[in-house]
């Protein structure tokens, strides 16, 4: 669409948001076009140092062919780079979840070691698993 143009009465149950100035019966032409991000950049202008360098930035990953991300995205990104969870993390996470969903009950560490210890002692190998 490159634009549209139609004219309309204001009415009392109008949904374009129109000047109070307009009154109720008035016929008004309604003008509709695309407005692009890039538009919305352009025409924006920081108020700070920083903001005029994070603007400059963001103009140059466009222009080296970047993209802009979504926050799910940026949230990818984050932690891939802070190191993520594997995909055997993930599977581990997974069976972790059904287990609990199961009725399963999850000991502590200092639990599970204890437990160990017993059927360690009990087949005479009592060395410290720390």
């Amino acid at each position: 669409m490159n634009s549209l143009t139609f004219e309309a009465r204001v009415s009392t149950d109008h949904l374009v948001p129109v000047p109070d100035e307009v009154p109720i019966g008035t016929l008004v032409r309604i003008h509709l076009e695309p407005v692009t991000a890039e538009a919305l950049i352009d025409e924006y202008q920081p108020r700070t140092e920083i903001g005029r360098l994070a603007l400059a930035a963001r103009r140059a990953h466009l222009k080296s062919g970047g993209k802009l991300l979504n926050a799910a995205e940026i949230n990818d990104e984050v932690q891939e780079r802070r190191g993520g969870v594997s995909e055997l993390g993930l599977k581990l996470s997974a069976i972790r979840q059904r287990a609990i969903a199961g009725g399963m009950r999850l000991d502590s560490v200092d639990d599970i070691l204890n437990e160990v210890r017993e059927g360690r002692s009990e087949a005479g190998d009592d060395q410290d698993l720390r």
